[in-house]
């Protein structure tokens, strides 16, 4: 009789070693975090509200920062192959750790919110000029928040297949369109707004529209090797997945 395969994230244990991942499977899921809605946002306002080379430039800078970060955040956690809740317990005790997890909770239910609502209102905008379809946003708020939470429900292995074979499709499509318009349209400099974004308001602006993910980078990075493939996947996939969406839009 066969032995039932049961589905688990290791949620608190340390991932077994027979199972961790090399980098590129780590920095495919980072990328993807930084495809969404709330990085195209940012990037608009930084391009009404500032020069175009002080924006990218701030951006840069910014993701660099926020790397950095992370970075420090996943040795942690390559080290001990422990969730983020687990090492928590080590620094701030039982309780300590609880109230830590209170607070992060309501922080991402937060983000997670913000991303759904994004999603709803662009496809409800995107179904209703395109195809003439009106479907209520809260509607679509549902679904999206479903389909979001599918993934999670099975923990990193599906976010990582998911990661693998989307981010390298997102990546082309978003330079093939890129191509396109730089072909049909030259760039032009726009003067910024009154009361726009100083260099160092923009800068805070990147390194805060990620920075609650810092925290919970060990929920990514105990899934590392070694703490070889958790700095590289960390470093250069926030790096550039936190900038490249920001500059492209």
């Amino acid at each position: 009789m066969k032995e039932e395969k049961v589905i688990t994230d290791f949620a608190r244990e340390a991932v077994p070693k027979e199972l961790r991942r090399s980098w590129f499977s780590m920095f495919s899921v980072l990328v993807a975090i930084g495809v969404d809605l709330s990085a195209v946002m940012l990037g608009a306002e930084l391009a009404n509200g500032m020069p175009l080379n002080q924006a990218i430039l701030s951006v840069c800078v910014g993701s660099l920062i926020l790397a950095i970060l992370c970075t420090i955040c996943a040795i942690v956690g390559a080290s001990t192959n422990l969730s983020t809740s687990m090492i928590t317990k080590y620094v701030f005790g039982k309780y300590g750790a609880q109230v830590f997890s209170i607070v992060l909770g309501i922080s991402l239910l937060g983000w997670f919110g913000v991303q759904v609502g994004f999603f709803a209102t662009n496809a409800h905008t995107v179904l209703q000029d395109a195809f003439h379809v009106s479907i209520n946003v809260k509607v679509l708020s549902l679904n999206g928040g479903l389909l979001m939470m599918t993934t999670a429900i099975f923990g990193y292995r599906a976010i990582e297949k998911l990661s693998v074979w989307s981010v390298p499709l997102l990546l082309g499509l978003m330079l093939f369109t890129l191509f396109l318009t730089l072909k049909n349209y030259s760039i032009s400099v726009s003067i910024p707004k009154a009361g726009g974004f100083t260099f160092g308001s923009a800068i805070s602006l990147v390194i805060s529209i990620f920075i609650v993910g810092a925290t919970v980078q060990p929920d990514i990075s105990r899934w590392a090797k070694s703490k070889k493939d958790a700095i590289i996947a960390t470093f250069f996939g926030i790096f550039i997945g936190n900038s490249f969406m920001i500059i492209l839009f």
